[in-house]
């Protein structure tokens, strides 16, 4: 049965349709999205019916359910602030002015990047599932905007989010994080290297470091080939 429908603003049919077979046997529903699509597809070709535009601006937002409205809202939001980022840390600051945090999905015990999420009004969704053939995802977006280092310790900060395996932290505090470990890297090796100079010839004191405390050709070593 097809009931055709004037209630809205544009014009639509509902079907209905009984899946008990004649033999009484149930008529398999799988992939039912497919099959319906193809067979809409055929039945327009044979007609001569015209295709829908399916591109993000001709969707009507206030026909959408809240998940898919901000789905939308933040892909919209997203798109254009990508196209004036050379960098993650103004396409993440360009993304906040729009009230999205955008954030790596870090693994917990390795630090490597395994994704990005975006929030917007407590909404969370990964790159991946934000459409556009895997655009927004994170190894699309390292080939415009470059790729990011990892770093374990990071997953021991403040101002992270942890979720089973998963840490999300922001983007802008991810990369507060990295400056301040490579700074704090810095100087210690140049501390480290100013001390070495001034401890030549003074065997006689206390070492701070283990590799002072073992004295020169006291060590033999065999190889067995």
């Amino acid at each position: 049965m097809i009931a055709r429908h004037f209630d809205k603003q544009h014009p639509h049919c509902h079907l209905v349709f009984n899946r008990t077979a004649n033999d009484g046997s149930v008529i398999s529903d799988s992939n039912e999205r497919r099959r319906n699509e193809a067979a809409c597809r055929r039945i327009k070709q044979r007609l001569g019916l015209t295709f829908g535009n399916n591109q993000s601006r001709k969707i009507n937002p206030d026909r959408l359910r809240k998940y898919d409205a901000e789905k939308l809202l933040i892909r919209q939001l997203v798109l254009n602030r990508l196209s004036q980022s050379n960098d993650w840390n103004t396409f993440a600051q360009l993304l906040a002015q729009d009230g999205i945090t955008l954030s790596f999905c870090t693994d917990s015990n390795t630090g490597r990047i395994r994704g990005v999420a975006y929030e917007h009004n407590g909404f969370r969704i990964s790159g991946s599932k934000l459409g556009l053939h895997g655009r927004f995802t994170y190894g699309n977006l390292c080939q415009q905007l470059g790729s990011m280092d990892t770093n374990r310790s990071i997953a021991a900060q403040p101002g992270v989010f942890k979720r089973r395996n998963i840490i999300f932290i922001p983007v802008v505090r991810y990369i507060e994080i990295l400056t301040n470990l490579a700074a704090s890297s810095l100087k210690t090796a140049n501390g480290r290297g100013d001390n070495r100079e001034h401890e030549v010839g003074q065997r006689e004191r206390r070492w701070d470091r283990i590799d002072d405390r073992i004295e020169e050709e006291t060590t033999s070593y065999k190889f067995k080939m």
